[in-house]
């Protein structure tokens, strides 16, 4: 589970900026991004490193792949 918050900032050109943060509920994680693609990357790399903590990305032993 996470925590979105976006929001929009007049850059130094005047132009609208796009900021925000994602955090992690469980760890309480934060990162901050400026990019939608920043912002999906830290989403992949924070799901993937959940997978891994919980053994869900981990390949299973031999004795549990034989039928």
């Amino acid at each position: 589970m996470f925590l979105l918050r976006v929001w929009a900032e007049q850059g130094s050109d005047g132009e609208l900026v796009w900021r925000g943060r994602v955090q992690q509920i469980v760890s309480g994680q934060t990162h901050s991004f400026d990019t939608w693609s920043m912002l999906v990357e830290l989403l992949l790399r924070m799901l993937l490193a959940t997978e891994v903590t919980r053994g869900e990305h981990m390949l299973p032993h031999e004795d549990e792949t034989a039928t």
